[in-house]
């Protein structure tokens, strides 16, 4: 623990909360307190949030330091030694090895928790000790501005991807992670126990800019049961700010940030799930499909030249139709999106069958 964290251990005496929140930043700017404001407003109280500093140049660090100040029970401030940059996974961590709730939940700076978030995920493991980790839907939350400057914010809830809840068995989220990319889930949606965490080891502090996320999660659809609550707990904030917007603005290129990246990350998922590839083909199969993908340098640029034409084209539409117009656009996506991933499900399904792949109907 590094001296500038702030009420570094729990109050003595003090039970330990049901949950940890762990909110890892870096320069998000005016987003962070709409993040905190999210979890103070919890109808689950019993919590504490751990507000990690990854090296914040902006007026994030004044912030959290505040809100520790202003409810030390409960909030705490921490950073790395010499207020080093070490990204977001190596924060992460930070913030579990200091955790003293039973469950940790992530939340991104620039995201936000809707008011049930944590009561629906706890209330899940309580119930299930079986269960190592929850992970439920998010609301999409664009944030943009129009030809005037003036901030636009629209927010689209996808439709289900898959009827009711569902207990997923280790391996089957690996062939849902790799059959079915458009069901990935974001980190504000995730609750984790923090035993099953550690014992994983993790996030993997090697990755500092992107793909930490599904490190994480290949970790744990690998060797633990989740729980897929159907719903929506959380806002995901997509803007022009974000990593990954930024990261795909830049794509083209076989050298580009997003596909180096790429290619990190299916060679370190090859290495880490070797063993089990010689024994699931199903998992093996879908894994090389992605891995030939990033490494193919052809491809690489093509798919950074069509993704350049269809930022392009969607600039063009944002700027030009009226508001209202727009988001009609955006509730379209996100409908195509997920007929997308339905049919990606029913070709994985075709692959391996259904009672293997995800078990529905959960009581």
């Amino acid at each position: 623990m590094s001296a500038g964290d702030s009420n570094a251990s729990a109050t003595p005496g003090r039970p330990a909360p049901r949950v940890s929140v762990i909110i890892a930043f870096l320069n998000p700017g005016p987003y962070l307190a709409e993040a905190i404001d999210s979890v103070v407003a919890q109808t689950l109280t019993d919590w504490e949030l751990l507000i990690v500093d990854d090296g914040s140049s902006d007026e994030s660090s004044l912030i959290a330091k505040q809100w520790a100040q202003r409810m030390p029970h409960q909030v705490r401030y921490l950073e790395h030694p010499g207020h080093a940059n070490l990204g977001p996974g190596a924060s992460r961590n930070h913030g579990m090895r200091a955790a003293s709730g039973d469950y940790i939940a992530f939340l991104d700076a620039d995201d936000t928790y809707l008011p049930d978030r944590l009561a629906a995920h706890v209330s899940i493991l309580d119930a299930l000790p079986s269960v190592d980790m929850v992970q439920s839907d998010h609301i999409y939350w664009y944030c943009w501005e129009d030809r005037k400057g003036r901030r636009q914010e629209e927010e689209c809830r996808r439709p289900p991807l898959f009827i009711g809840d569902a207990m997923i068995h280790a391996p089957d989220g690996l062939s849902l992670l790799f059959g079915v990319p458009d069901a990935f889930t974001a980190t504000c949606s995730v609750t984790v126990r923090r035993t099953a965490a550690l014992e994983l080891g993790g996030f993997e502090d090697q990755f500092r800019s992107l793909y930490e996320d599904q490190v994480f999660l290949t970790k744990v659809y690998a060797h633990k049961v989740v729980y897929a609550l159907q719903g929506y707990h959380a806002k995901y904030r997509l803007h022009a700010e974000g990593t990954l917007s930024a990261a795909m603005a830049n794509a083209c290129g076989s050298q580009s940030l997003l596909n180096a990246s790429d290619r990190k990350l299916r060679e370190w998922q090859n290495g880490y799930l070797a063993e089990l590839l010689e024994t699931d083909r199903d998992v093996r199969d879908l894994l090389a499909d992605h891995t030939r993908r990033a490494q193919g340098t052809e491809g690489a640029l093509l798919q950074g030249l069509l993704g350049g034409c269809r930022r392009a084209a969607h600039g063009i539409v944002r700027s030009c139709l009226p508001v209202h117009a727009y988001r009609r656009v955006l509730q379209r996506r996100q409908s195509w999106s997920a007929e997308r991933a339905r049919r990606q499900h029913a070709v994985l399904c075709e692959r391996r069958s259904m009672s293997k792949v995800i078990r529905h109907h959960v009581t």
